[in-house]
């Protein structure tokens, strides 16, 4: 009975049991490379505009990578939706990371 009502009560509150979909995979692994990205010192100093460019560039060339490729599909198998809503609210690469630990 109490397995029953947590299932009640959590699954449309938290999503619990969702599985992220390719589509959040792709948010989250970008979000992390940008950031990656962003906290190099030579993209700090560039204009706004232009570092933004870059890194939108960068992020978009990551996706022809085969490793790329092969964490996408393990997003896909792998992270819980608390691992992703964690990912996609981290300020920068160290929490990103510590959210998947």
């Amino acid at each position: 009975m109490k397995a029953r009502l947590l299932l009640i009560v959590c699954a449309p509150l938290l999503g619990c049991g969702k599985p992220v979909t390719a589509e959040e995979c792709t948010q989250m692994l970008d979000r992390y490379v940008a950031q990656k990205f962003l906290s190099e010192p030579a993209i700090q100093a560039r204009p706004e505009r232009e570092k933004h460019e870059i890194v939108g560039a960068r992020v978009r060339d990551n996706h022809a990578r085969p490793d790329y490729r092969a964490r996408h599909t393990e997003c896909q198998r792998d992270v819980s939706r608390r691992q992703f809503t964690c990912a996609i609210d981290a300020l920068n690469p160290d929490q990103w990371e510590g959210c998947l630990d």
